[in-house]
Formats: structure tokens, sequence, C-alpha cells
């Protein structure tokens, strides 16, 4: 959309985003998230900071929509290239300004009843950035982190932005009550567990397929070159040898993949295949679904599988995770332990009755998930947010 100006209405929600929207479990969380609000008759819209890769399906404002100007500092070119882009400088800088000017105006025009989320640190500190600063009568300031306590671990960088960045906000969500309390121990506000929501139920599977399938972005962090190697080991049983696994997705160890898979002499049965839009499509012709991240939030390709009746090998990497994958709707394996991932879908792969199971089950407890009764939750917190902002504000005039 050309303007974030929006209508006025008793509550508006405005969602502020890295990129959205885009083929991430974020996104998708986001998003999902949107529809069961807007179903209940609230305002949606969405602030991107960048250009989506999709088209919107909400009223969305891109805060920085030039790729020119914004993927890249404009100073770091070499020799001539360096000389040619530096005129854009002072471009770029008068350009970011007049865009924050208008983010921070937007979010000023909205009021107590109002509620502004922020899904990721990175759009916080985008907010900070524009001088905006949290006001009694201004809307409620909600933080979110769409992956595990133990990710910062990994992202160290990530570590040390998000106390700061949500410090003056009303609320800070995470996915699970095992991460709330972690977040607890380090956060400033008060901090609550509200999982991702699945807005639709997935088409069932039949489980005829012999195909694994994995929907995942390409990078080091997914350990795809793990599921690799674990699936071409178990693949060598004469038996098995008729299974494919078919990862989607894209990302910057995309040639890494493929080379991993021609070392292994497995391009008969392993397949890389681009993003798809259509996971239903992809999941209802699935028999298994793999996962094996090194780290994971609430993960959205989980949850759908598990919509599909299509059950899980999954690295215990997560709370969500666990969440996710009761003992009896997909097979938890030890993080790190690559021969008992590669015997779990040995195991998986050879019984039919087993798989048919535990895709039964999964299915069930997916249904815990559905938006009907995650969206709930969230107004739930909207209004007591809003009770504890109003008593705040009546005994700071008395």
């Amino acid at each position: 959309m050309s303007t974030p100006e929006g209508s006025t209405v008793e509550r508006r929600i405005l969602f502020i985003c890295p990129r959205t929207p885009e083929m991430s479990g974020g996104s998708t969380a986001v998003g999902n998230l949107s529809r069961g609000l807007q179903g209940r008759g609230l305002s949606v819209r969405h602030v991107s900071l960048r250009p989506g890769t999709a088209e919107p399906v909400f009223p969305t404002w891109v805060l920085f929509p030039w790729k020119f100007l914004d993927d890249r500092p404009l100073l770091r070119g070499a020799g001539v290239r360096g000389l040619l882009r530096a005129p854009l400088w002072p471009m770029k800088r008068v350009l970011r300004r007049v865009r924050q000017r208008r983010l921070r105006r937007l979010v000023e025009g909205m009021g107590a009843d109002d509620v502004v989320v922020c899904s990721h640190v990175i759009a916080r500190q985008a907010l900070a950035e524009t001088g905006y600063t949290a006001k009694h009568n201004g809307p409620l300031l909600i933080g979110q982190h769409h992956s595990s306590f133990a990710s910062l671990h990994h992202e160290p960088w990530l570590a040390g932005l998000i106390r700061p960045a949500f410090a003056a906000d009303d609320c800070f969500v995470c996915l699970t009550d095992e991460d709330a309390t972690r977040f607890r121990e380090v956060m400033d506000v008060p901090v609550r567990a509200i999982p991702n929501a699945l807005f639709s139920e997935m088409p069932r599977s039949n489980l005829e397929s012999r195909t694994v399938v994995a929907l995942s972005r390409f990078s080091a962090e997914k350990q795809l070159d793990v599921l690799i190697a674990a699936f071409a080991d178990a693949t060598r049983d004469p038996e098995l040898r008729g299974w494919r696994l078919h990862l989607y997705g894209d990302g910057p160890e995309a040639d890494f993949l493929r080379s991993t898979i021609a070392d292994l002499g497995a391009e008969d049965r392993i397949e890389l295949l681009p993003p798809t839009a259509d996971s239903a499509a992809v999941l209802a012709g699935a028999a298994l679904h793999a996962m094996s991240s090194l780290y994971e939030g609430f993960p959205m390709s989980l949850l759908e599988a598990s919509s599909a009746g299509v059950a899980s090998i999954v690295f215990d990497c997560s709370a969500g995770v666990r969440d996710l994958v009761p003992s009896d709707a997909g097979v938890l394996v030890p993080a790190g332990d690559v021969p008992a991932f590669t015997q779990a879908l040995r195991d998986a792969m050879g019984d039919r009755d087993h798989r048919v199971r535990m895709g039964q089950a999964a299915r069930r407890h997916a249904d815990s998930y559905r938006h009907t009764a995650i969206t709930p939750r969230w107004l739930a917190l909207f209004d007591e947010l809003g009770e504890r902002r109003r008593e705040s504000n009546e005994s700071g005039q008395s």
C-alpha cells in the first residue's frame, strides 16, 4: 500500500515486521494471527521494514521500499563504483528520515485502545529509531520473539538486544511456557506465552507416497546436510530404496547441499526443489516430514505437517518442538544424535502402521493450535494490558 494511514475503529492492530509477506515461519505466523484477529472484527495493518516477496493480504506499508538504496551500505563499493554511488548517500539519509517520520506519525495517531506488535527485535529497533517513545495514552506495545530462548545461545548478537529493545513495552510474548520461564529471568516487562496459530486445517495425507519432505530455508542452522546424510544412509537398505527425500526451499547453502547429495551418490532419491507457497499440496503428498535444525522456535512447517496427519522426525532442539511433537505423534531425536535420527527414519519408513498411528495423533494434537483456540488468548491479553494501563494511569492521577 502507498500510505500508512489507517481508518478509525474501536481497536486497531498494527504489526511491524522485518519483512512480510514472505515464505518464513515468522511471516506465516503473523499472517495467521492477523487473519484470526480480523475475523474477530479488528482492523489489522502491517508495516514491513523491507519489501516482502509475495502479494500482501493485509494493508501493508513498506518503510524502506528502495532496494537499490537499502540493500547495502552505499559507500562500500571499490574504486569507481564507490565514487559513482557516493552522491546517493545524502538522498538515502533524507529519504530514510522522511519514512521514519511517517512511521512515527502513524503510531502517534493510534489511541490507547490500539495495539502495536513488533514481531522481531529489528522491528522494535526500527520503531525506536523513528523517535517514537511509549506514552501512557498511546497504543499498547507488545514485543514478540519467534524463536526459542535457547536460540539466543546461537545468536549472541540478538541475546544482547532483546532486553533493552522491549524495556518500555507493555508485554513481551514468546512461544512456550518453558521459554516464558526463562525470559522472565532476563526481561524487565511482563512475559506471556502464546504459541503460533494454524489458521486452517490442512488436507489429510493418505501416507502412501513413500516420500519424506522438508520445507526449510537452505541455511547452516537447518543442518540439511545432516538430514541428507541420514536419509541416504537409511535408504541403503534394499527394502527402503524406493523412498524419496524432497527438500523445498532456497538459501545460501543450496550449492553445498547439491554437492553433498552428489558425494553420497544419492541423486536418484534426494531432490532439491524450489520454495513452495502451497505447503498443503506438498504435505498432502508426503508420508513423513523431517526437520534437522540446530535450533527452532515454534516451526510452522512442523505444525502444518501435523495438521495434514504427517508425522515428523525432528531433533529435540527447542521447547516449541517439544510442545508440537508429543511422544505418540512423531519422533523427538536427542539433539545432535545422527545415528538415532537415521534409525528413526528407517523405522518410520519401514512401518506403515506406525506412520499412520503417529500421523493420526499428530493431527489430533494440531487441532489445539487452530486460530479459534489461539486468537482468544491474544484478545484476552489485549484486555488485560489495557486494564492494567488504565489502573496505572488512574493511580498516577490520584
